[in-house]
């Protein structure tokens, strides 16, 4: 295989370890489930839910009673330099800190990398659920961007709607870093 059918059949091989992963899913959690713990993945800790941004890896936004978390990481092990194959993994935590029930509709990200390249990924919720988060409660969930570089940026936002009146409102998302952080040391 040469050039462009390699690298397709390398990333059809990377999301297909990926998907197999049970991190991909989606898990709601009720108040007070994170207390004392930290979320793995590919046995590295971390603790996405801190209030302050720590090297770049950690944002957190509070917009329209929702507040969005994101932690991301190149995996090294499902990546591939030599073919030109990053595979960042990002973390979302999304909790309703308003009064009212509402149900995560709609994602739309706009994924740039090094070179300035920007792709928009959108559709209906979020790895396959459409989550409602009662006052209160969270949401997490895994996934990933396969880029051609060590380096880009996500941005995006939400769409929700309120379970009861069925008004929806919009929950940006501020762009954060996918980054090789070895390169970086």
């Amino acid at each position: 295989m040469q050039g462009a059918a390699r690298y397709s059949f390398l990333i059809g091989v990377a999301i297909a370890k990926l998907k197999s992963q049970p991190a991909l899913r989606g898990t709601a959690v009720s108040p007070g489930h994170f207390k004392g713990s930290n979320i793995k993945i590919k046995n590295r800790c971390f603790e996405p839910f801190l209030n302050v941004v720590v090297n770049s890896l950690l944002d957190n936004h509070l917009s329209n009673t929702v507040q969005v978390t994101v932690c991301s990481e190149l995996d090294l092990e499902q990546s591939n330099p030599m073919e030109g194959l990053f595979i960042h993994v990002y973390t979302i935590h999304i909790e309703n800190k308003g009064k009212d029930a509402v149900q995560l509709i709609r994602r739309k990200w706009y994924i740039q990398d090094q070179y300035g390249a920007e792709k928009i990924v959108e559709g209906e919720g979020v790895v396959g659920e459409k989550p409602i988060l009662e006052p209160g409660h969270c949401f997490n969930y895994t996934s990933y961007c396969v880029l051609q570089c060590n380096f880009g940026s996500m941005r995006g936002y939400y769409t929700f709607e309120k379970t009861g009146d069925k008004t929806q409102f919009l929950v940006d998302i501020p762009k954060f870093e996918l980054e090789n952080r070895w390169i970086l040391n």
